[in-house]
């Protein structure tokens, strides 16, 4: 029994020390990756602040880097925050860099902030983690003004689908803004809107801390490795940034939308605002429809001489 008891407590031991030096050098592993990425942004002659994930000894954990480009009218306050993985920009540098440089000599409607989050996605095994993207919480913990600001979130594609970019627009049975959607300059199908709305998808976690603060947002899918779609994402991200259009009122927010694609750049869009005119104009041709109905039956001349009497009832009630 004791000789059992010595093994199991040896043996404990020696997964703690595994355990623990495997996390150590994973978490050297992104600190040296924070580094490297922000030496790299640095010697292109970029200003890049560290947002530091934690106060605890700083210094011994990745970093996550944010750089602000401003709008050209100092007036227009909306932030379009770009949230990119330090995992998926130490892929694909040249492209970021070039996007950056794009950003810094562009007139822009609106100030841009790139984030290249650290600590987004866990360092552990799957099956110890629930993948809690605690840089992107960290980002959003600091007080942001969440009706001004709006964000694209990059991230890794599902592994079953890495032949093309995919858009994520919705999670939780909630959806990415119809102002905001209509912006991106990428194909996606309309087939995934049911699927949103009934909460069938899969959680995108990262989208979910973005909606939680009620900032309009939406994910862009790629794997990082493939150079085209690397050149294809930070193409569609200048579009959107030297472009980009603020919503005007408070409606363009509105998520009760649909709509059709034609090709994969033309859809046609059918708002909030359409849908209740759809409503009401069914509403007016069923009741217009029964009335009609109903006074062509036995006694019509009788129905008529007391319907000419209540006539305004049926235009007062499409009007309310």
């Amino acid at each position: 029994m004791v000789s059992f008891c010595r093994k199991f407590v040896h043996t404990l031991l020696i997964i703690l020390i595994f355990s623990t030096l495997t996390v150590y050098a994973q978490t050297s592993k992104a600190m040296e990756l924070s580094d490297n990425l922000y030496n790299l942004v640095q010697s292109k002659g970029f200003s890049a602040k560290k947002s530091y994930l934690t106060g605890v000894n700083p210094l011994q954990f990745p970093y996550s880097i944010t750089m602000s480009f401003p709008a050209t009218e100092t007036d227009n306050k909306m932030n379009l925050i770009v949230s990119i993985p330090q995992e998926m920009a130490s892929e694909m540098p040249d492209e970021l860099i070039n996007y950056i440089s794009k950003l810094s000599t562009s007139q822009l409607p609106v100030t841009v902030t790139v984030l290249l989050v650290a600590d987004d996605f866990s360092r552990l095994p799957e099956i110890y983690t629930d993948d809690y993207p605690y840089g992107t919480m960290s980002f959003l913990s600091d007080r942001i003004d969440s009706e001004n600001t709006s964000a694209i979130i990059i991230s890794p594609v599902n592994s079953d689908n890495n032949s093309k970019i995919n858009v994520v627009y919705g999670t939780e049975g909630r959806l990415t803004p119809q102002w905001l959607l209509q912006q991106i300059p990428l194909p996606f199908s309309q087939n995934s809107l049911l699927t949103y709305r009934l909460n069938l998808s899969e959680q995108d976690k990262r989208l979910k801390a973005f909606f939680d603060k009620d900032i309009a947002a939406l994910v862009i899918q790629l794997d990082s490795k493939q150079k085209e779609q690397a050149q294809n994402l930070f193409n569609a991200l200048e579009q959107v940034s030297t472009n980009f259009v603020t919503p005007k009122d408070s409606y363009a927010n509105n998520t009760n939308y649909i709509f059709f694609s034609m090709t994969n750049s033309k859809k046609i869009w059918i708002s909030e605002r359409l849908f209740i005119f759809i409503y009401f104009v069914a509403a007016a041709a069923v009741l217009l429809s029964a009335a009609g109905f109903y006074i062509q039956k036995k006694h019509r001349i009788e129905k008529r001489k007391d319907l000419s009497g209540t006539w305004f009832v049926i235009p007062a009630t499409i009007l309310l």
